[in-house]
């Protein structure tokens, strides 16, 4: 990160600690064409998404549009709940792949 990206915190305003958080967000459109692709050789490989991926023209099925940035401190991001539904989603992704 450059000098210039430390930007003060995008929710309180306040400068940030040392230690603070960089959120992204993205705004991302489906490729039709390259999810017919992968979709259409799923079909030939019977369901088997793996081979269909590998043999695919191309296996990124989406394309972004825009992609936003912002610095929250330590204090706003644990407050702000956003961590606590990140977590929970990580915890549950985790589970189900066990």
């Amino acid at each position: 990160m450059k000098v210039t990206e430390l930007n003060d915190c995008i929710v309180c305003g306040g400068p940030l600690s040392p230690v603070f958080y960089r959120v992204t967000v993205q705004q991302e459109i489906i490729d039709a064409t390259a999810m017919r692709q992968v979709a259409g050789l799923a079909v030939l490989f019977n369901g088997n998404m793996a081979l269909a991926t590998a043999f695919a023209p191309s296996d990124n099925v989406s394309t972004t549009l825009q992609t936003e940035a912002a610095n929250m401190c330590q204090d706003c991001y644990l407050n702000s709940g956003v961590a606590a539904v990140l977590f929970d989603e990580m915890r549950a992704r985790s589970t189900d792949s066990e």
